[in-house]
């Protein structure tokens, strides 16, 4: 499921990561800034080559299949397989541009967590990609705003105790998962034997 938005006015804040798998503390992030921005819509970015990061575990085929599964019953959320697709290196200016060109009018906004924003001057053409899109940083309660030298606005979110390395490491134990992702994303892990 590809999303460009429903109109040319609407807000998009776009949220990269792995995804591997989703879980409810990606859910909530998401949630938690739609809820505290003028974000009207969120589109999750599946990484296809990470070029900073290990490459994820399970398949494109798989990270794409359970994020929408987590999001298909939210009307404010969308996935974009530009990444994956594209068969490329993953630079977030690329899908900037790539996002831009299909929606040329559309304020755009960069969601990051605040571990995330600390490294964005080391990313692939940082200097034109804050030139390009707003920025967003979450920050757990437990975390004070962060330093930096460009502009942004920062939130903080109540502390969620949960990570994509624990989900897979549960699994791998035969561990109960219940609580740390959709049930549809559980479902899905165990059905096609993800992360055993």
């Amino acid at each position: 499921m590809t999303l460009i938005a429903k109109n040319n006015l609407e807000h998009v804040g776009l949220f990269g990561g792995s995804f591997d798998p989703i879980h409810l503390g990606h859910l909530a992030a998401a949630e938690f800034a739609l809820s505290n921005t003028d974000l009207d819509r969120v589109v999750f970015v599946p990484v296809g080559k990470p070029w900073q990061k290990p490459a994820p575990i399970a398949s494109a085929t798989d990270r794409m299949n359970m994020l929408n599964l987590a999001i298909e019953e939210h009307a404010s959320y969308s996935s974009w397989d530009y990444e994956i697709t594209n068969n490329q290196t993953s630079y977030m200016i690329d899908t900037v541009h790539e996002f831009i060109s299909l929606n040329s009018n559309l304020p755009l906004s960069l969601i990051l967590g605040a571990d995330a924003a600390q490294s964005l001057p080391t990313w692939h053409r940082f200097e034109e990609l804050i030139q390009k899109i707003d920025v967003i940083v979450l920050a757990r309660e437990n975390q004070e705003r962060p330093s930096l030298d460009f502009a942004f606005q920062f939130l903080q979110m109540p502390l969620i105790e949960v990570s994509s390395s624990q989900v897979r490491d549960l699994v791998l134990k035969d561990e109960n998962i219940d609580k740390l992702v959709p049930e549809k994303v559980k479902d899905y892990i165990f059905d096609h034997k993800l992360y055993q």
